[in-house]
């Protein structure tokens, strides 16, 4: 159902799986695949509504109540599951100070859209893709 688009360092193979997200009528559940060290759940929607959420555990249910959605609306999402590499680099910019290091990563990423109909999750899309980065 998702379109699978792969980006990165060439060579580089992953364990990593993409994060599996399944939406249900009133929980959004996310399966990252055990080995990841973070995942993140970002949510945006109708007028300013916004949700950013970082968990340690590779298997979470999110429930709907918990989210504060409106009784209807369109909603989008993103779902990341991080994997550092145990390497870092010396970065400077963006905030950061000459100098700073940064733990690479791997990052895989799912995104979608859902929509709430009558308080009850409804999924439209998705789409899988992997970066490399830090």
């Amino acid at each position: 159902m998702g379109l699978l688009l792969t980006a990165g360092l060439a060579g580089m193979a992953s364990a990593q799986p993409n994060p599996d997200v399944t939406i249900r009528s009133h929980s959004i559940h996310i399966d990252a695949g055990g080995n990841v060290d973070s995942v993140v759940l970002r949510i945006t929607g109708d007028g300013s509504y916004s949700f950013n959420e970082a968990y340690d555990n590779a298997s979470i249910d999110v429930l709907a109540s918990d989210l504060e959605l409106a009784r209807n609306g369109d909603y989008y999402y993103e779902v990341s599951s991080i994997k550092y590499t145990g390497k870092t680099r010396v970065v400077s910019g963006n905030g950061r100070p000459p100098g700073s290091e940064m733990r690479e990563s791997t990052v895989k990423k799912v995104s979608g859209r859902f929509e709430v109909k009558n308080y009850s999750l409804v999924e439209q899309d998705q789409d899988e893709q992997e970066l490399m980065g830090e």
